[in-house]
């Protein structure tokens, strides 16, 4: 396309403002910015992490709250920050022991929530993880 036939059928300002900069310019510069954004979108998708809150039900088993690993697959015991019980202060999870099986998740819980898991069979729990927006959008890769 001739560089004339762009600035033909534009407004005088328009055409008179396209013709005082040079083409290779609005090019490459087009090119750069392009480059610019993709990068940043996909550093962000890739590196950044966000909080990302999940919700389940645990049955509690002598003391331990165990939950289905085959309906919570969202959950990465390696990423988990803290969990919350019911209506408790958060759990870090420096506190707790977590342990996995092929079908459940355990976690063995601090002596003073026993009183609390004794009292009922089932607990709503809140598990807060750090997760890439690519994982929370797509889901895991592995």
């Amino acid at each position: 396309m001739e560089y004339n036939n762009l600035t033909k059928n534009k407004a005088p300002e328009t055409a008179a403002v396209l013709e005082s900069i040079p083409s290779w310019i609005l090019r490459w510069g087009i090119l750069i910015m392009t480059i610019i954004v993709a990068i940043v979108i996909i550093s962000s998708i890739r590196l950044i992490h966000f909080q990302y809150n999940f919700s389940t039900n645990a049955h509690v088993e002598s003391g331990s709250l165990v939950f289905s690993k085959t309906l919570n697959n969202d959950i990465d015991i390696e990423e988990i920050e803290y969990i919350l019980i019911g209506n408790s202060k958060p759990l870090r999870i420096n506190d707790l022991y977590i342990s996995s099986n092929k079908k459940n998740i355990i976690i063995k819980t601090p002596s003073d929530y026993l009183d609390t898991l004794n009292v009922e069979n089932t607990v709503k729990i809140e598990v807060f993880q750090k997760k890439s927006l690519l994982e929370i959008i797509v889901g895991d890769i592995n």
